[in-house]
């Protein structure tokens, strides 16, 4: 029968096993409100029994692995909806801009200028010669061109705002592929070994959904956990721990 070295051997064993629990269980807890953070788990698995009459006898309990919680297809799901979702605000904040142009609530607009213009026009036909029609005419003419002038160099104001701010988002489409391909070689440098690198995927998931609410993207995992990227026309971004600027 089992000796009390082998009975406190096997309570040491389910203390420190049970102690691993725990400490991943305070990582849960402490990383509560942290951004892109997936909840862990510790897996456990019997020890490999000894032989003993009249059977096997177990020898207590070990952590094999500490496991991610994590759904793929959902997170191909949030990163397709983030894409719908940044390309709706980024129209959506385009179009505010030209609505607050043309607005016709806050005052005079070119609604008002067309109307006033075309009743000049008829002022005129009912009186040909009327030198004030005439007049009149010329003035709303005058106003109405300005006022095209004006929603012509507003709207063109508006697509330079937008270019630069293209121009930013590319700098910062370039800076995030680049993190993405330094996450890869971290994770494929842990992966390799058998661990699991947690942290760290949650690290380049949360750079993912990022990314695909800048630009539509096409995303696969390769060998060793590494996370190949690529734009919507085919274009790569990220192939292991390599990137492509835009």
């Amino acid at each position: 029968m089992p000796d009390i070295y082998g009975i406190l051997n096997v309570a040491r064993g389910a203390l420190l096993t049970q102690q691993k629990a725990i400490d991943v269980t305070g990582h849960n807890i402490a990383n509560v409100n942290t951004p892109g953070y997936t909840r862990q788990r510790v897996n456990m698995e019997t020890n490999t029994p000894i032989p003993f009459e009249p059977g096997q006898m177990g020898t207590g309990v070990n952590a094999v692995e500490i496991h991610r919680i994590y759904d793929r297809f959902l997170g191909v799901q949030i990163s397709n909806e983030n894409q719908n979702l940044g390309r709706w605000e980024a129209q959506k904040e385009c179009i505010e801009k030209a609505e607050m142009i043309l607005d016709e609530t806050s005052g005079y607009g070119l609604s008002q200028a067309l109307s006033e213009f075309w009743n000049a026009w008829q002022d005129l036909a009912n009186n040909p010669s009327g030198h004030t029609e005439r007049t009149s005419l010329k003035t709303k003419s005058e106003i109405l061109s300005n006022a095209f002038n004006k929603i012509y160099s507003d709207l063109q104001q508006i697509q330079k705002d937008t270019d630069e701010n293209i121009k930013g988002t590319i700098k910062e489409i370039n800076r995030i592929t680049d993190q993405i391909a330094d996450l890869n070689r971290q994770i494929s440098q842990i992966e390799v070994t058998g661990q699991n690198a947690n942290d760290l995927r949650d690290r380049r998931d949360l750079l993912i959904n990022e990314l695909s609410s800048m630009i539509d993207i096409n995303t696969s995992e390769g060998e060793n956990g590494e996370v190949n990227i690529s734009v919507g026309g085919g274009k790569p971004l990220v192939q292991g721990n390599s990137s492509w600027s835009l």
